[in-house]
């Protein structure tokens, strides 16, 4: 199973989104999973993920990256649960993500 991950050109880290890495914008950031969901991604060290593949592509729009990664046992990344307050089946990453597949 995988999840799918958004990435416009005017974001931060749109270049290395091509070439399937991801980066919080604050590794060390001290947000919680419930403020980066409200918008505090400045300090977060979380990445924002979806496991709709229509939300994903909703928030790329044409010029924008959707990238995948595997989820469930085995998979090398840290899942946090989002409260999903915007009812985007957001699912947060904590820390860089190497290896994401360009859909």
């Amino acid at each position: 199973t995988y999840l799918e991950v958004v990435y416009v050109e005017h974001m931060f880290g749109y270049d290395d989104a091509l070439k399937g890495k991801v980066h919080p914008r604050n590794a060390k950031g001290t947000a919680t999973p419930a403020e980066h969901n409200l918008g505090n991604t400045t300090d977060s060290p979380y990445t924002s993920w979806t496991r709709d593949p229509d939300i994903a592509r909703r928030f790329a729009g044409p010029d924008g990256v959707v990238l995948r990664v595997p989820r469930g046992e085995g998979s090398p990344y840290k899942f946090e649960w989002s409260p999903d307050v915007y009812y985007e089946q957001e699912i947060l990453i904590r820390g860089p993500v190497c290896g994401a597949l360009i859909c």
